[in-house]
């Protein structure tokens, strides 16, 4: 018994002595960072060419009212459109089913809320006379998304002669977006091929209309435009794609091996 005691007291004092428990304390500091405006003056617009909009602003588009005959009942309707000019927005009604004789009348864009001023003179924004209330939005995401720049001149006026819709205050990123929202079909399928030559090549998103291969990026479109499954792919992408579009998926795939057999790409 005592040989067991003695035994027991070695091993007792062989013990390691408990390590008492740590306690840490971390202090997580957070700093603001101040969101104003960094140009100076005026932001630049985005090009559009002489463009000025039938409806005041600095958008790349006017509002207009048209009143026609619907040609099944026979009687007036009116319609109101986005569209870049009176004859554009005449085809836009009588696509809709209104005939002649047609009255079309420009529309005034909406001038900004007091609220939308407030917070852009918080943002210390300079904001032209006669900016409406697009164009004061356009000013705010800039700003706030840190996206001054103005587009290339090539690229705005390629979104503009193609249809797409936004303020001249637009940001460069924020251009690409629009575009890939508005565009549809070839127009889209252009611009996705445009985004894929560039990953390939280098260089950036300008006029692709000016480039050698541009014949080849349209033959590209036109058979992706050509196949849902094409257009359903290229449907499930953002704007964030453009600017290193995925290459493992369906749409990325097709358009590069396009694009490789007409000598864009290698």
């Amino acid at each position: 018994m005592e040989g067991e005691k003695i035994v027991g007291l070695f091993s007792f004092l062989k013990k390691k002595p408990e390590k008492l428990p740590v306690s840490v304390n971390v202090e997580a500091k957070t700093s603001e960072v101040e969101v104003r405006q960094r140009t100076p003056g005026e932001l630049p617009l985005a090009y559009v060419g002489e463009y000025e909009s039938p409806s005041g602003g600095f958008v790349n588009y006017g509002r207009f009212c048209v009143v026609g005959v619907n040609r099944e009942t026979g009687r007036k309707n009116t319609r109101k459109y986005e569209a870049q000019s009176e004859k554009e927005a005449r085809a836009l009604a009588a696509a809709d089913g209104l005939a002649d004789p047609m009255e079309i009348s420009a529309e005034q864009m909406d001038v900004p809320s007091e609220r939308q001023v407030a917070y852009a003179l918080d943002l210390e924004a300079t904001l032209p006379e006669g900016a409406c209330k697009e164009d004061v939005s356009a000013i705010i995401s800039r700003i706030t998304d840190e996206d001054e720049d103005a587009p290339d001149p090539g690229l705005s006026l390629w979104a503009h002669e193609s249809g797409v819709r936004f303020s001249r205050f637009i940001g460069a990123q924020a251009l690409l977006g629009c575009m890939m929202f508005q565009m549809a079909g070839v127009g889209k399928a252009t611009l996705y091929a445009y985004a894929v030559y560039l990953q390939e090549n280098g260089g950036r998103f300008s006029d692709p209309r000016k480039l050698p291969a541009f014949p080849v990026l349209l033959r590209c479109a036109e058979q992706v435009a050509g196949d849902p499954a094409l257009m359903k792919s290229l449907g499930d992408r953002d704007s964030s794609d453009l600017f290193g579009p995925n290459r493992g998926t369906k749409i990325y795939k097709a358009t590069a091996s396009i694009l490789r057999d007409g000598g864009a790409i290698r």
